[in-house]
């Protein structure tokens, strides 16, 4: 009988991975269940452990500073609980880590509601269980979580606005500074010189007969992209900046552990996974920390963290 054995070392590109020699994957590894079986399943080789690291909240810290909602960026740079103070406002009375269900409802608020969530997505999520122990509120509370978390968030909704306004201003040709980043040739540039392309975007006025193969029966920005047509929105503008930008962030950090000539074997978002001998992997796992808690130059006073582990396989603590 043969043992299968997953040769991440030599992972190739669209996370290939083979056993025994032969390609058995070319799946998508970012849709592997936190902590999973299957993730459990892939081992390093003898002599070597897998040192996994995540940038920790790295997509709402990024929002709250392009927008500037210094409150939020304050609470990160002291390293508070991030969640338990919109957690509180909800429920009522001081909300600690102890209470797991209602500081899982206020990280969902934190991490989830920054690109426009309305209530449905609030409801629908909370019943999940994404952010902590499944949590069932009607249809009034999940919108007085939508309405908290912009009342709370003045600076992210003017986010949104703002971007509602840069999709008119695109279509139409301009070209300028918008929150610091460079629009040109309805191009929305990053701080690695890559961009976010625009040139399909435009207004969508849906007639009768084109109902059925509409995205949605009402009028608005649509942009062309691999997947077909999508509706554009603000908040949807906001959300392609700053996972772009987590990525740029990310990105500066691989190049610098490819630099010091370790590999890294697979990322899920926002999170590295590196393959390293064994007798290197506390170090690596400490270095590869602070390399992704440093601020990237183009925002130098981003407060960034990190948590990651080593393990034997990619599921945590085998």
């Amino acid at each position: 009988m043969l043992v299968p054995v997953y040769d991440i070392k030599n992972c190739g590109p669209r996370h290939r991975f083979c056993a025994n020699d032969r390609l058995v994957s070319n799946c998508n590894w970012q849709n592997f269940p936190r902590d999973s079986d299957i993730g459990g399943a892939i081992q390093a080789p003898p002599g070597y452990l897998n040192v996994i690291r995540d940038a920790s909240q790295i997509e709402c810290r990024l929002l709250n500073y392009i927008a500037g909602q210094w409150d939020v960026i304050e609470r990160f740079a002291n390293k508070e609980d991030p969640y338990i103070t919109i957690a509180s406002m909800f429920y009522g009375f001081p909300v600690t880590k102890e209470h797991s269900r209602e500081r899982g409802t206020g990280k969902q608020l934190e991490l989830s509601c920054g690109y426009g969530a309305g209530g449905p997505t609030i409801q629908a999520t909370a019943a999940k269980g994404t952010y902590g122990p499944p949590v069932q509120i009607t249809t009034e509370d999940a919108l007085r979580a939508r309405d908290l978390y912009r009342s709370t968030h003045p600076a992210v909704t003017a986010f949104w606005k703002a971007a509602d306004i840069l999709l008119r201003q695109i279509a139409g040709g301009w070209e300028g500074d918008w929150y610091g980043f460079q629009v040109r040739n309805k191009r929305l540039y990053l701080p690695s010189g890559l961009f976010l392309n625009y040139e399909s975007l435009h207004w969508h006025e849906p007639m009768l007969r084109d109902l059925p193969e509409t995205i949605t029966g009402s009028p608005g920005w649509r942009l062309q992209t691999r997947r077909g047509m999508v509706r554009m929105y603000g908040p949807k503008l906001v959300e392609n900046l700053i996972q772009a930008l987590s990525r740029c962030h990310i990105s500066e950090v691989w190049q610098k552990i490819i630099k010091e000539g370790f590999k890294v074997v697979s990322m899920e978002h926002d999170k590295l996974i590196l393959c390293v001998p064994e007798h290197v992997a506390p170090q690596v796992n400490a270095w590869v920390g602070d390399l992704m808690s440093l601020p990237p130059a183009w925002a130098d006073k981003l407060p960034l963290d990190s948590e990651g582990y080593i393990s034997r396989t990619f599921k945590r603590g085998t």
